[in-house]
Formats: C-alpha cells, sequence, structure tokens
C-alpha cells in the first residue's frame, strides 16, 4: 500500500485529533481557562503526526487512546459538559462541540481502522 493512500485512509482519525486540538484552541479565544499553550492540544497534535508518520496496521489504536484519554478528561470536569450547552459563549461552545466530534470521530474511525488494518496484515502473512 502506497504512502499516500495510507494516509487518505487515516485521515478521519489524524483529521479528527487535529480538530480536537483546533477545539481547544477556539475555547481558549472563548475565554476558556487553558495554560498558555493548552497540554490537551499538544497531546492532539502529537497524536495526528504519530498517526500520520508511522506505518504499522495498528497505529490507528494510538488515536484511540488519546481520544480515550481526552474523554476522560473531559467527563470529569463538569464546567467542560456544561460548555455544550451554553450557546451565548459562542466560540467556547463552538470549540467544545469540535472538541467532541473530533474525539467521537477519531474513537470510531480509529477502531474501524485498526481492525481493518489487522485483518489485512493477518490475510498478508497467510497468503
Amino acid at each position: 500500500m502506497s504512502n499516500d493512500s495510507v494516509i487518505s485512509r487515516r485521515a478521519p482519525v489524524w483529521g479528527g485529533l487535529l480538530a480536537g486540538a483546533i477545539g481547544i484552541y477556539l475555547q481558549k479565544a472563548g475565554g476558556v481557562n487553558y495554560d498558555a499553550v493548552p497540554p490537551g492540544a499538544i497531546i492532539f497534535v502529537v497524536g495526528a503526526l504519530l498517526v500520520l508518520a508511522l506505518p504499522w496496521a495498528w497505529v490507528p489504536l494510538l488515536g484511540v487512546l488519546v481520544s480515550v484519554f481526552m474523554i476522560i478528561g473531559f467527563v470529569s470536569r463538569s464546567e467542560s459538559l456544561a460548555r455544550l450547552g451554553h450557546p451565548g459563549d459562542f466560540l467556547a461552545f463552538l470549540g467544545t462541540w469540535i472538541q467532541v466530534i473530533g474525539v467521537v470521530a477519531t474513537l470510531i474511525f480509529g477502531i474501524t481502522l485498526t481492525i481493518s488494518g489487522m485483518r489485512t496484515a493477518k490475510a498478508g502473512t497467510q497468503s
């Protein structure tokens, strides 16, 4: 499989991770209290780069792990959940939804691509 096709197949995973990082910066722009360089955004970007760069079939699973880590952090903070229902703080609201959509997409597509990649790798070794 060519490198371009791997990148495009994994686009929902690395794209979802980057959406999570963008969501964090939108929240920060909307006044949500984050560090100067939010650690969550760094985790999302590093995860996306690893999904893009590493060649192994199980690499989309890294996106799943990042998503699970972020979901745990998100639901453990009541103010994060509260932002989902307050469109008055528009950038914080929009950023939170973009982050949630990115995380959920990464979770779903990461699991799907990992299973598909492992099946393809297994079939390749059996032939």
